[in-house]
């Protein structure tokens, strides 16, 4: 389970392209967030590492504010936020 076979030469044993690169944990993070409602999209914010709540709301906060400002008219409130229950959204700071 898990395991890569390579057939090689005696003499080819310990070269580096034997060998699969492999980090504990994926290695690195890569985020991305991003908004959208019918055919408009909102911005693509990338960050890197973990995210937090405190971070997460943070994000939030700078991105979703202009994007319903420069799609929605002021005097119209029938919008709803909605995220895709992952475990970050779902924290008790977030949830706040």
């Amino acid at each position: 389970k898990n395991r890569t076979f390579v057939r090689c030469l005696r003499s080819e044993a310990d070269q580096p392209f034997n060998f699969v690169p492999k980090m504990q944990g994926g290695g690195g993070s890569i985020s991305v967030w991003v908004c959208m409602v019918g055919g408009a999209r909102g911005p693509l914010v990338i960050y890197s590492g973990k995210v937090d709540g405190p971070a997460s709301v943070k994000i939030i906060e700078e991105a979703l504010p202009s994007f319903i400002e420069n799609k929605f008219e002021s005097s119209n409130k029938n919008w709803m936020f909605s995220h895709d229950n992952a475990p970050l959204h779902r924290s008790k700071y977030t949830m706040k």
